[in-house]
């Protein structure tokens, strides 16, 4: 197996600073979504142990010199995406699921089998944004290509039917504006201005997205 934990992951970066939730590794090796309701900060611990994810973020942090603790996201092709050291470093592919339970009720990345685009979304709000524009027919974001030069990228420039697919979630989100994309490829949008909700907006089909970064991971 050949180790990545050195590499800058070369896609967009996720924001632990404007989220409201967001996984993080504690001190003494567990796993916390951690999100904040009606303005306080709320923690769920994980169901199940997952110790290959925390050696993997623990690693990623080691070699920036920090303590193995620390905020992670995991996003839509499953690349474990540390933050450390000021940036965002890839740190490894992870397929299991995290669940947590929420008052009894156990909650994943994984849309219930109940809910339909248009539904409140009710699972964890860690996820990678992205942007839909006012049109409601393309879909961005904006990426770092080297220090001090930015770059937007579109939906349409790797997809030649984007704008079909965009419009059947931008009939959930009319405004544009932020989207979210977690790691089971599950869609959702924050709605609302005074009371902010979450909306689903559907599973992304793999054909129908941005193309996977290259970081040489081995799966």
């Amino acid at each position: 197996m050949v180790s990545h934990q050195r590499q800058a992951y070369p896609w967009i970066e996720p924001s632990s600073t404007k989220t409201d939730a967001k996984y993080r590794v504690t001190a003494d090796g567990q796993i916390r979504l951690v999100y904040v309701v009606d303005r306080r900060e709320r923690a769920l611990l994980t169901t199940d142990q997952h110790p290959r994810l925390v050696k993997l973020v623990a690693q990623a942090k080691s070699e920036r010199s920090e303590p193995p603790s620390g905020v992670f996201y995991i996003n839509e092709w499953r690349h474990v995406l540390v933050k450390a050291g000021g940036g965002t470093w890839y740190a490894g592919r992870y397929d299991p699921f995290l669940e947590f339970d929420l008052d009894g009720t156990r909650i994943s990345p994984i849309a219930s089998g109940h809910l339909s685009p248009g539904d409140r979304w009710t699972g964890p709000r860690v996820g990678v944004k992205y942007t839909l524009n006012a049109t409601g027919d393309d879909v961005y974001c904006r990426r770092q290509i080297r220090p001090g030069r930015v770059r937007d990228e579109y939906l349409s420039d790797y997809l030649a039917s984007a704008s079909e697919v965009v419009r059947g979630w931008s009939r959930y989100k009319r405004a544009g504006g932020s989207i979210y994309i977690n790691e089971a490829r599950e869609l959702f949008a924050p709605v609302g201005t005074d009371v902010v909700s979450y909306t689903y907006l559907g599973r992304v089909p793999i054909d129908s997205w941005f193309p996977r970064p290259d970081v040489g991971d081995e799966y």
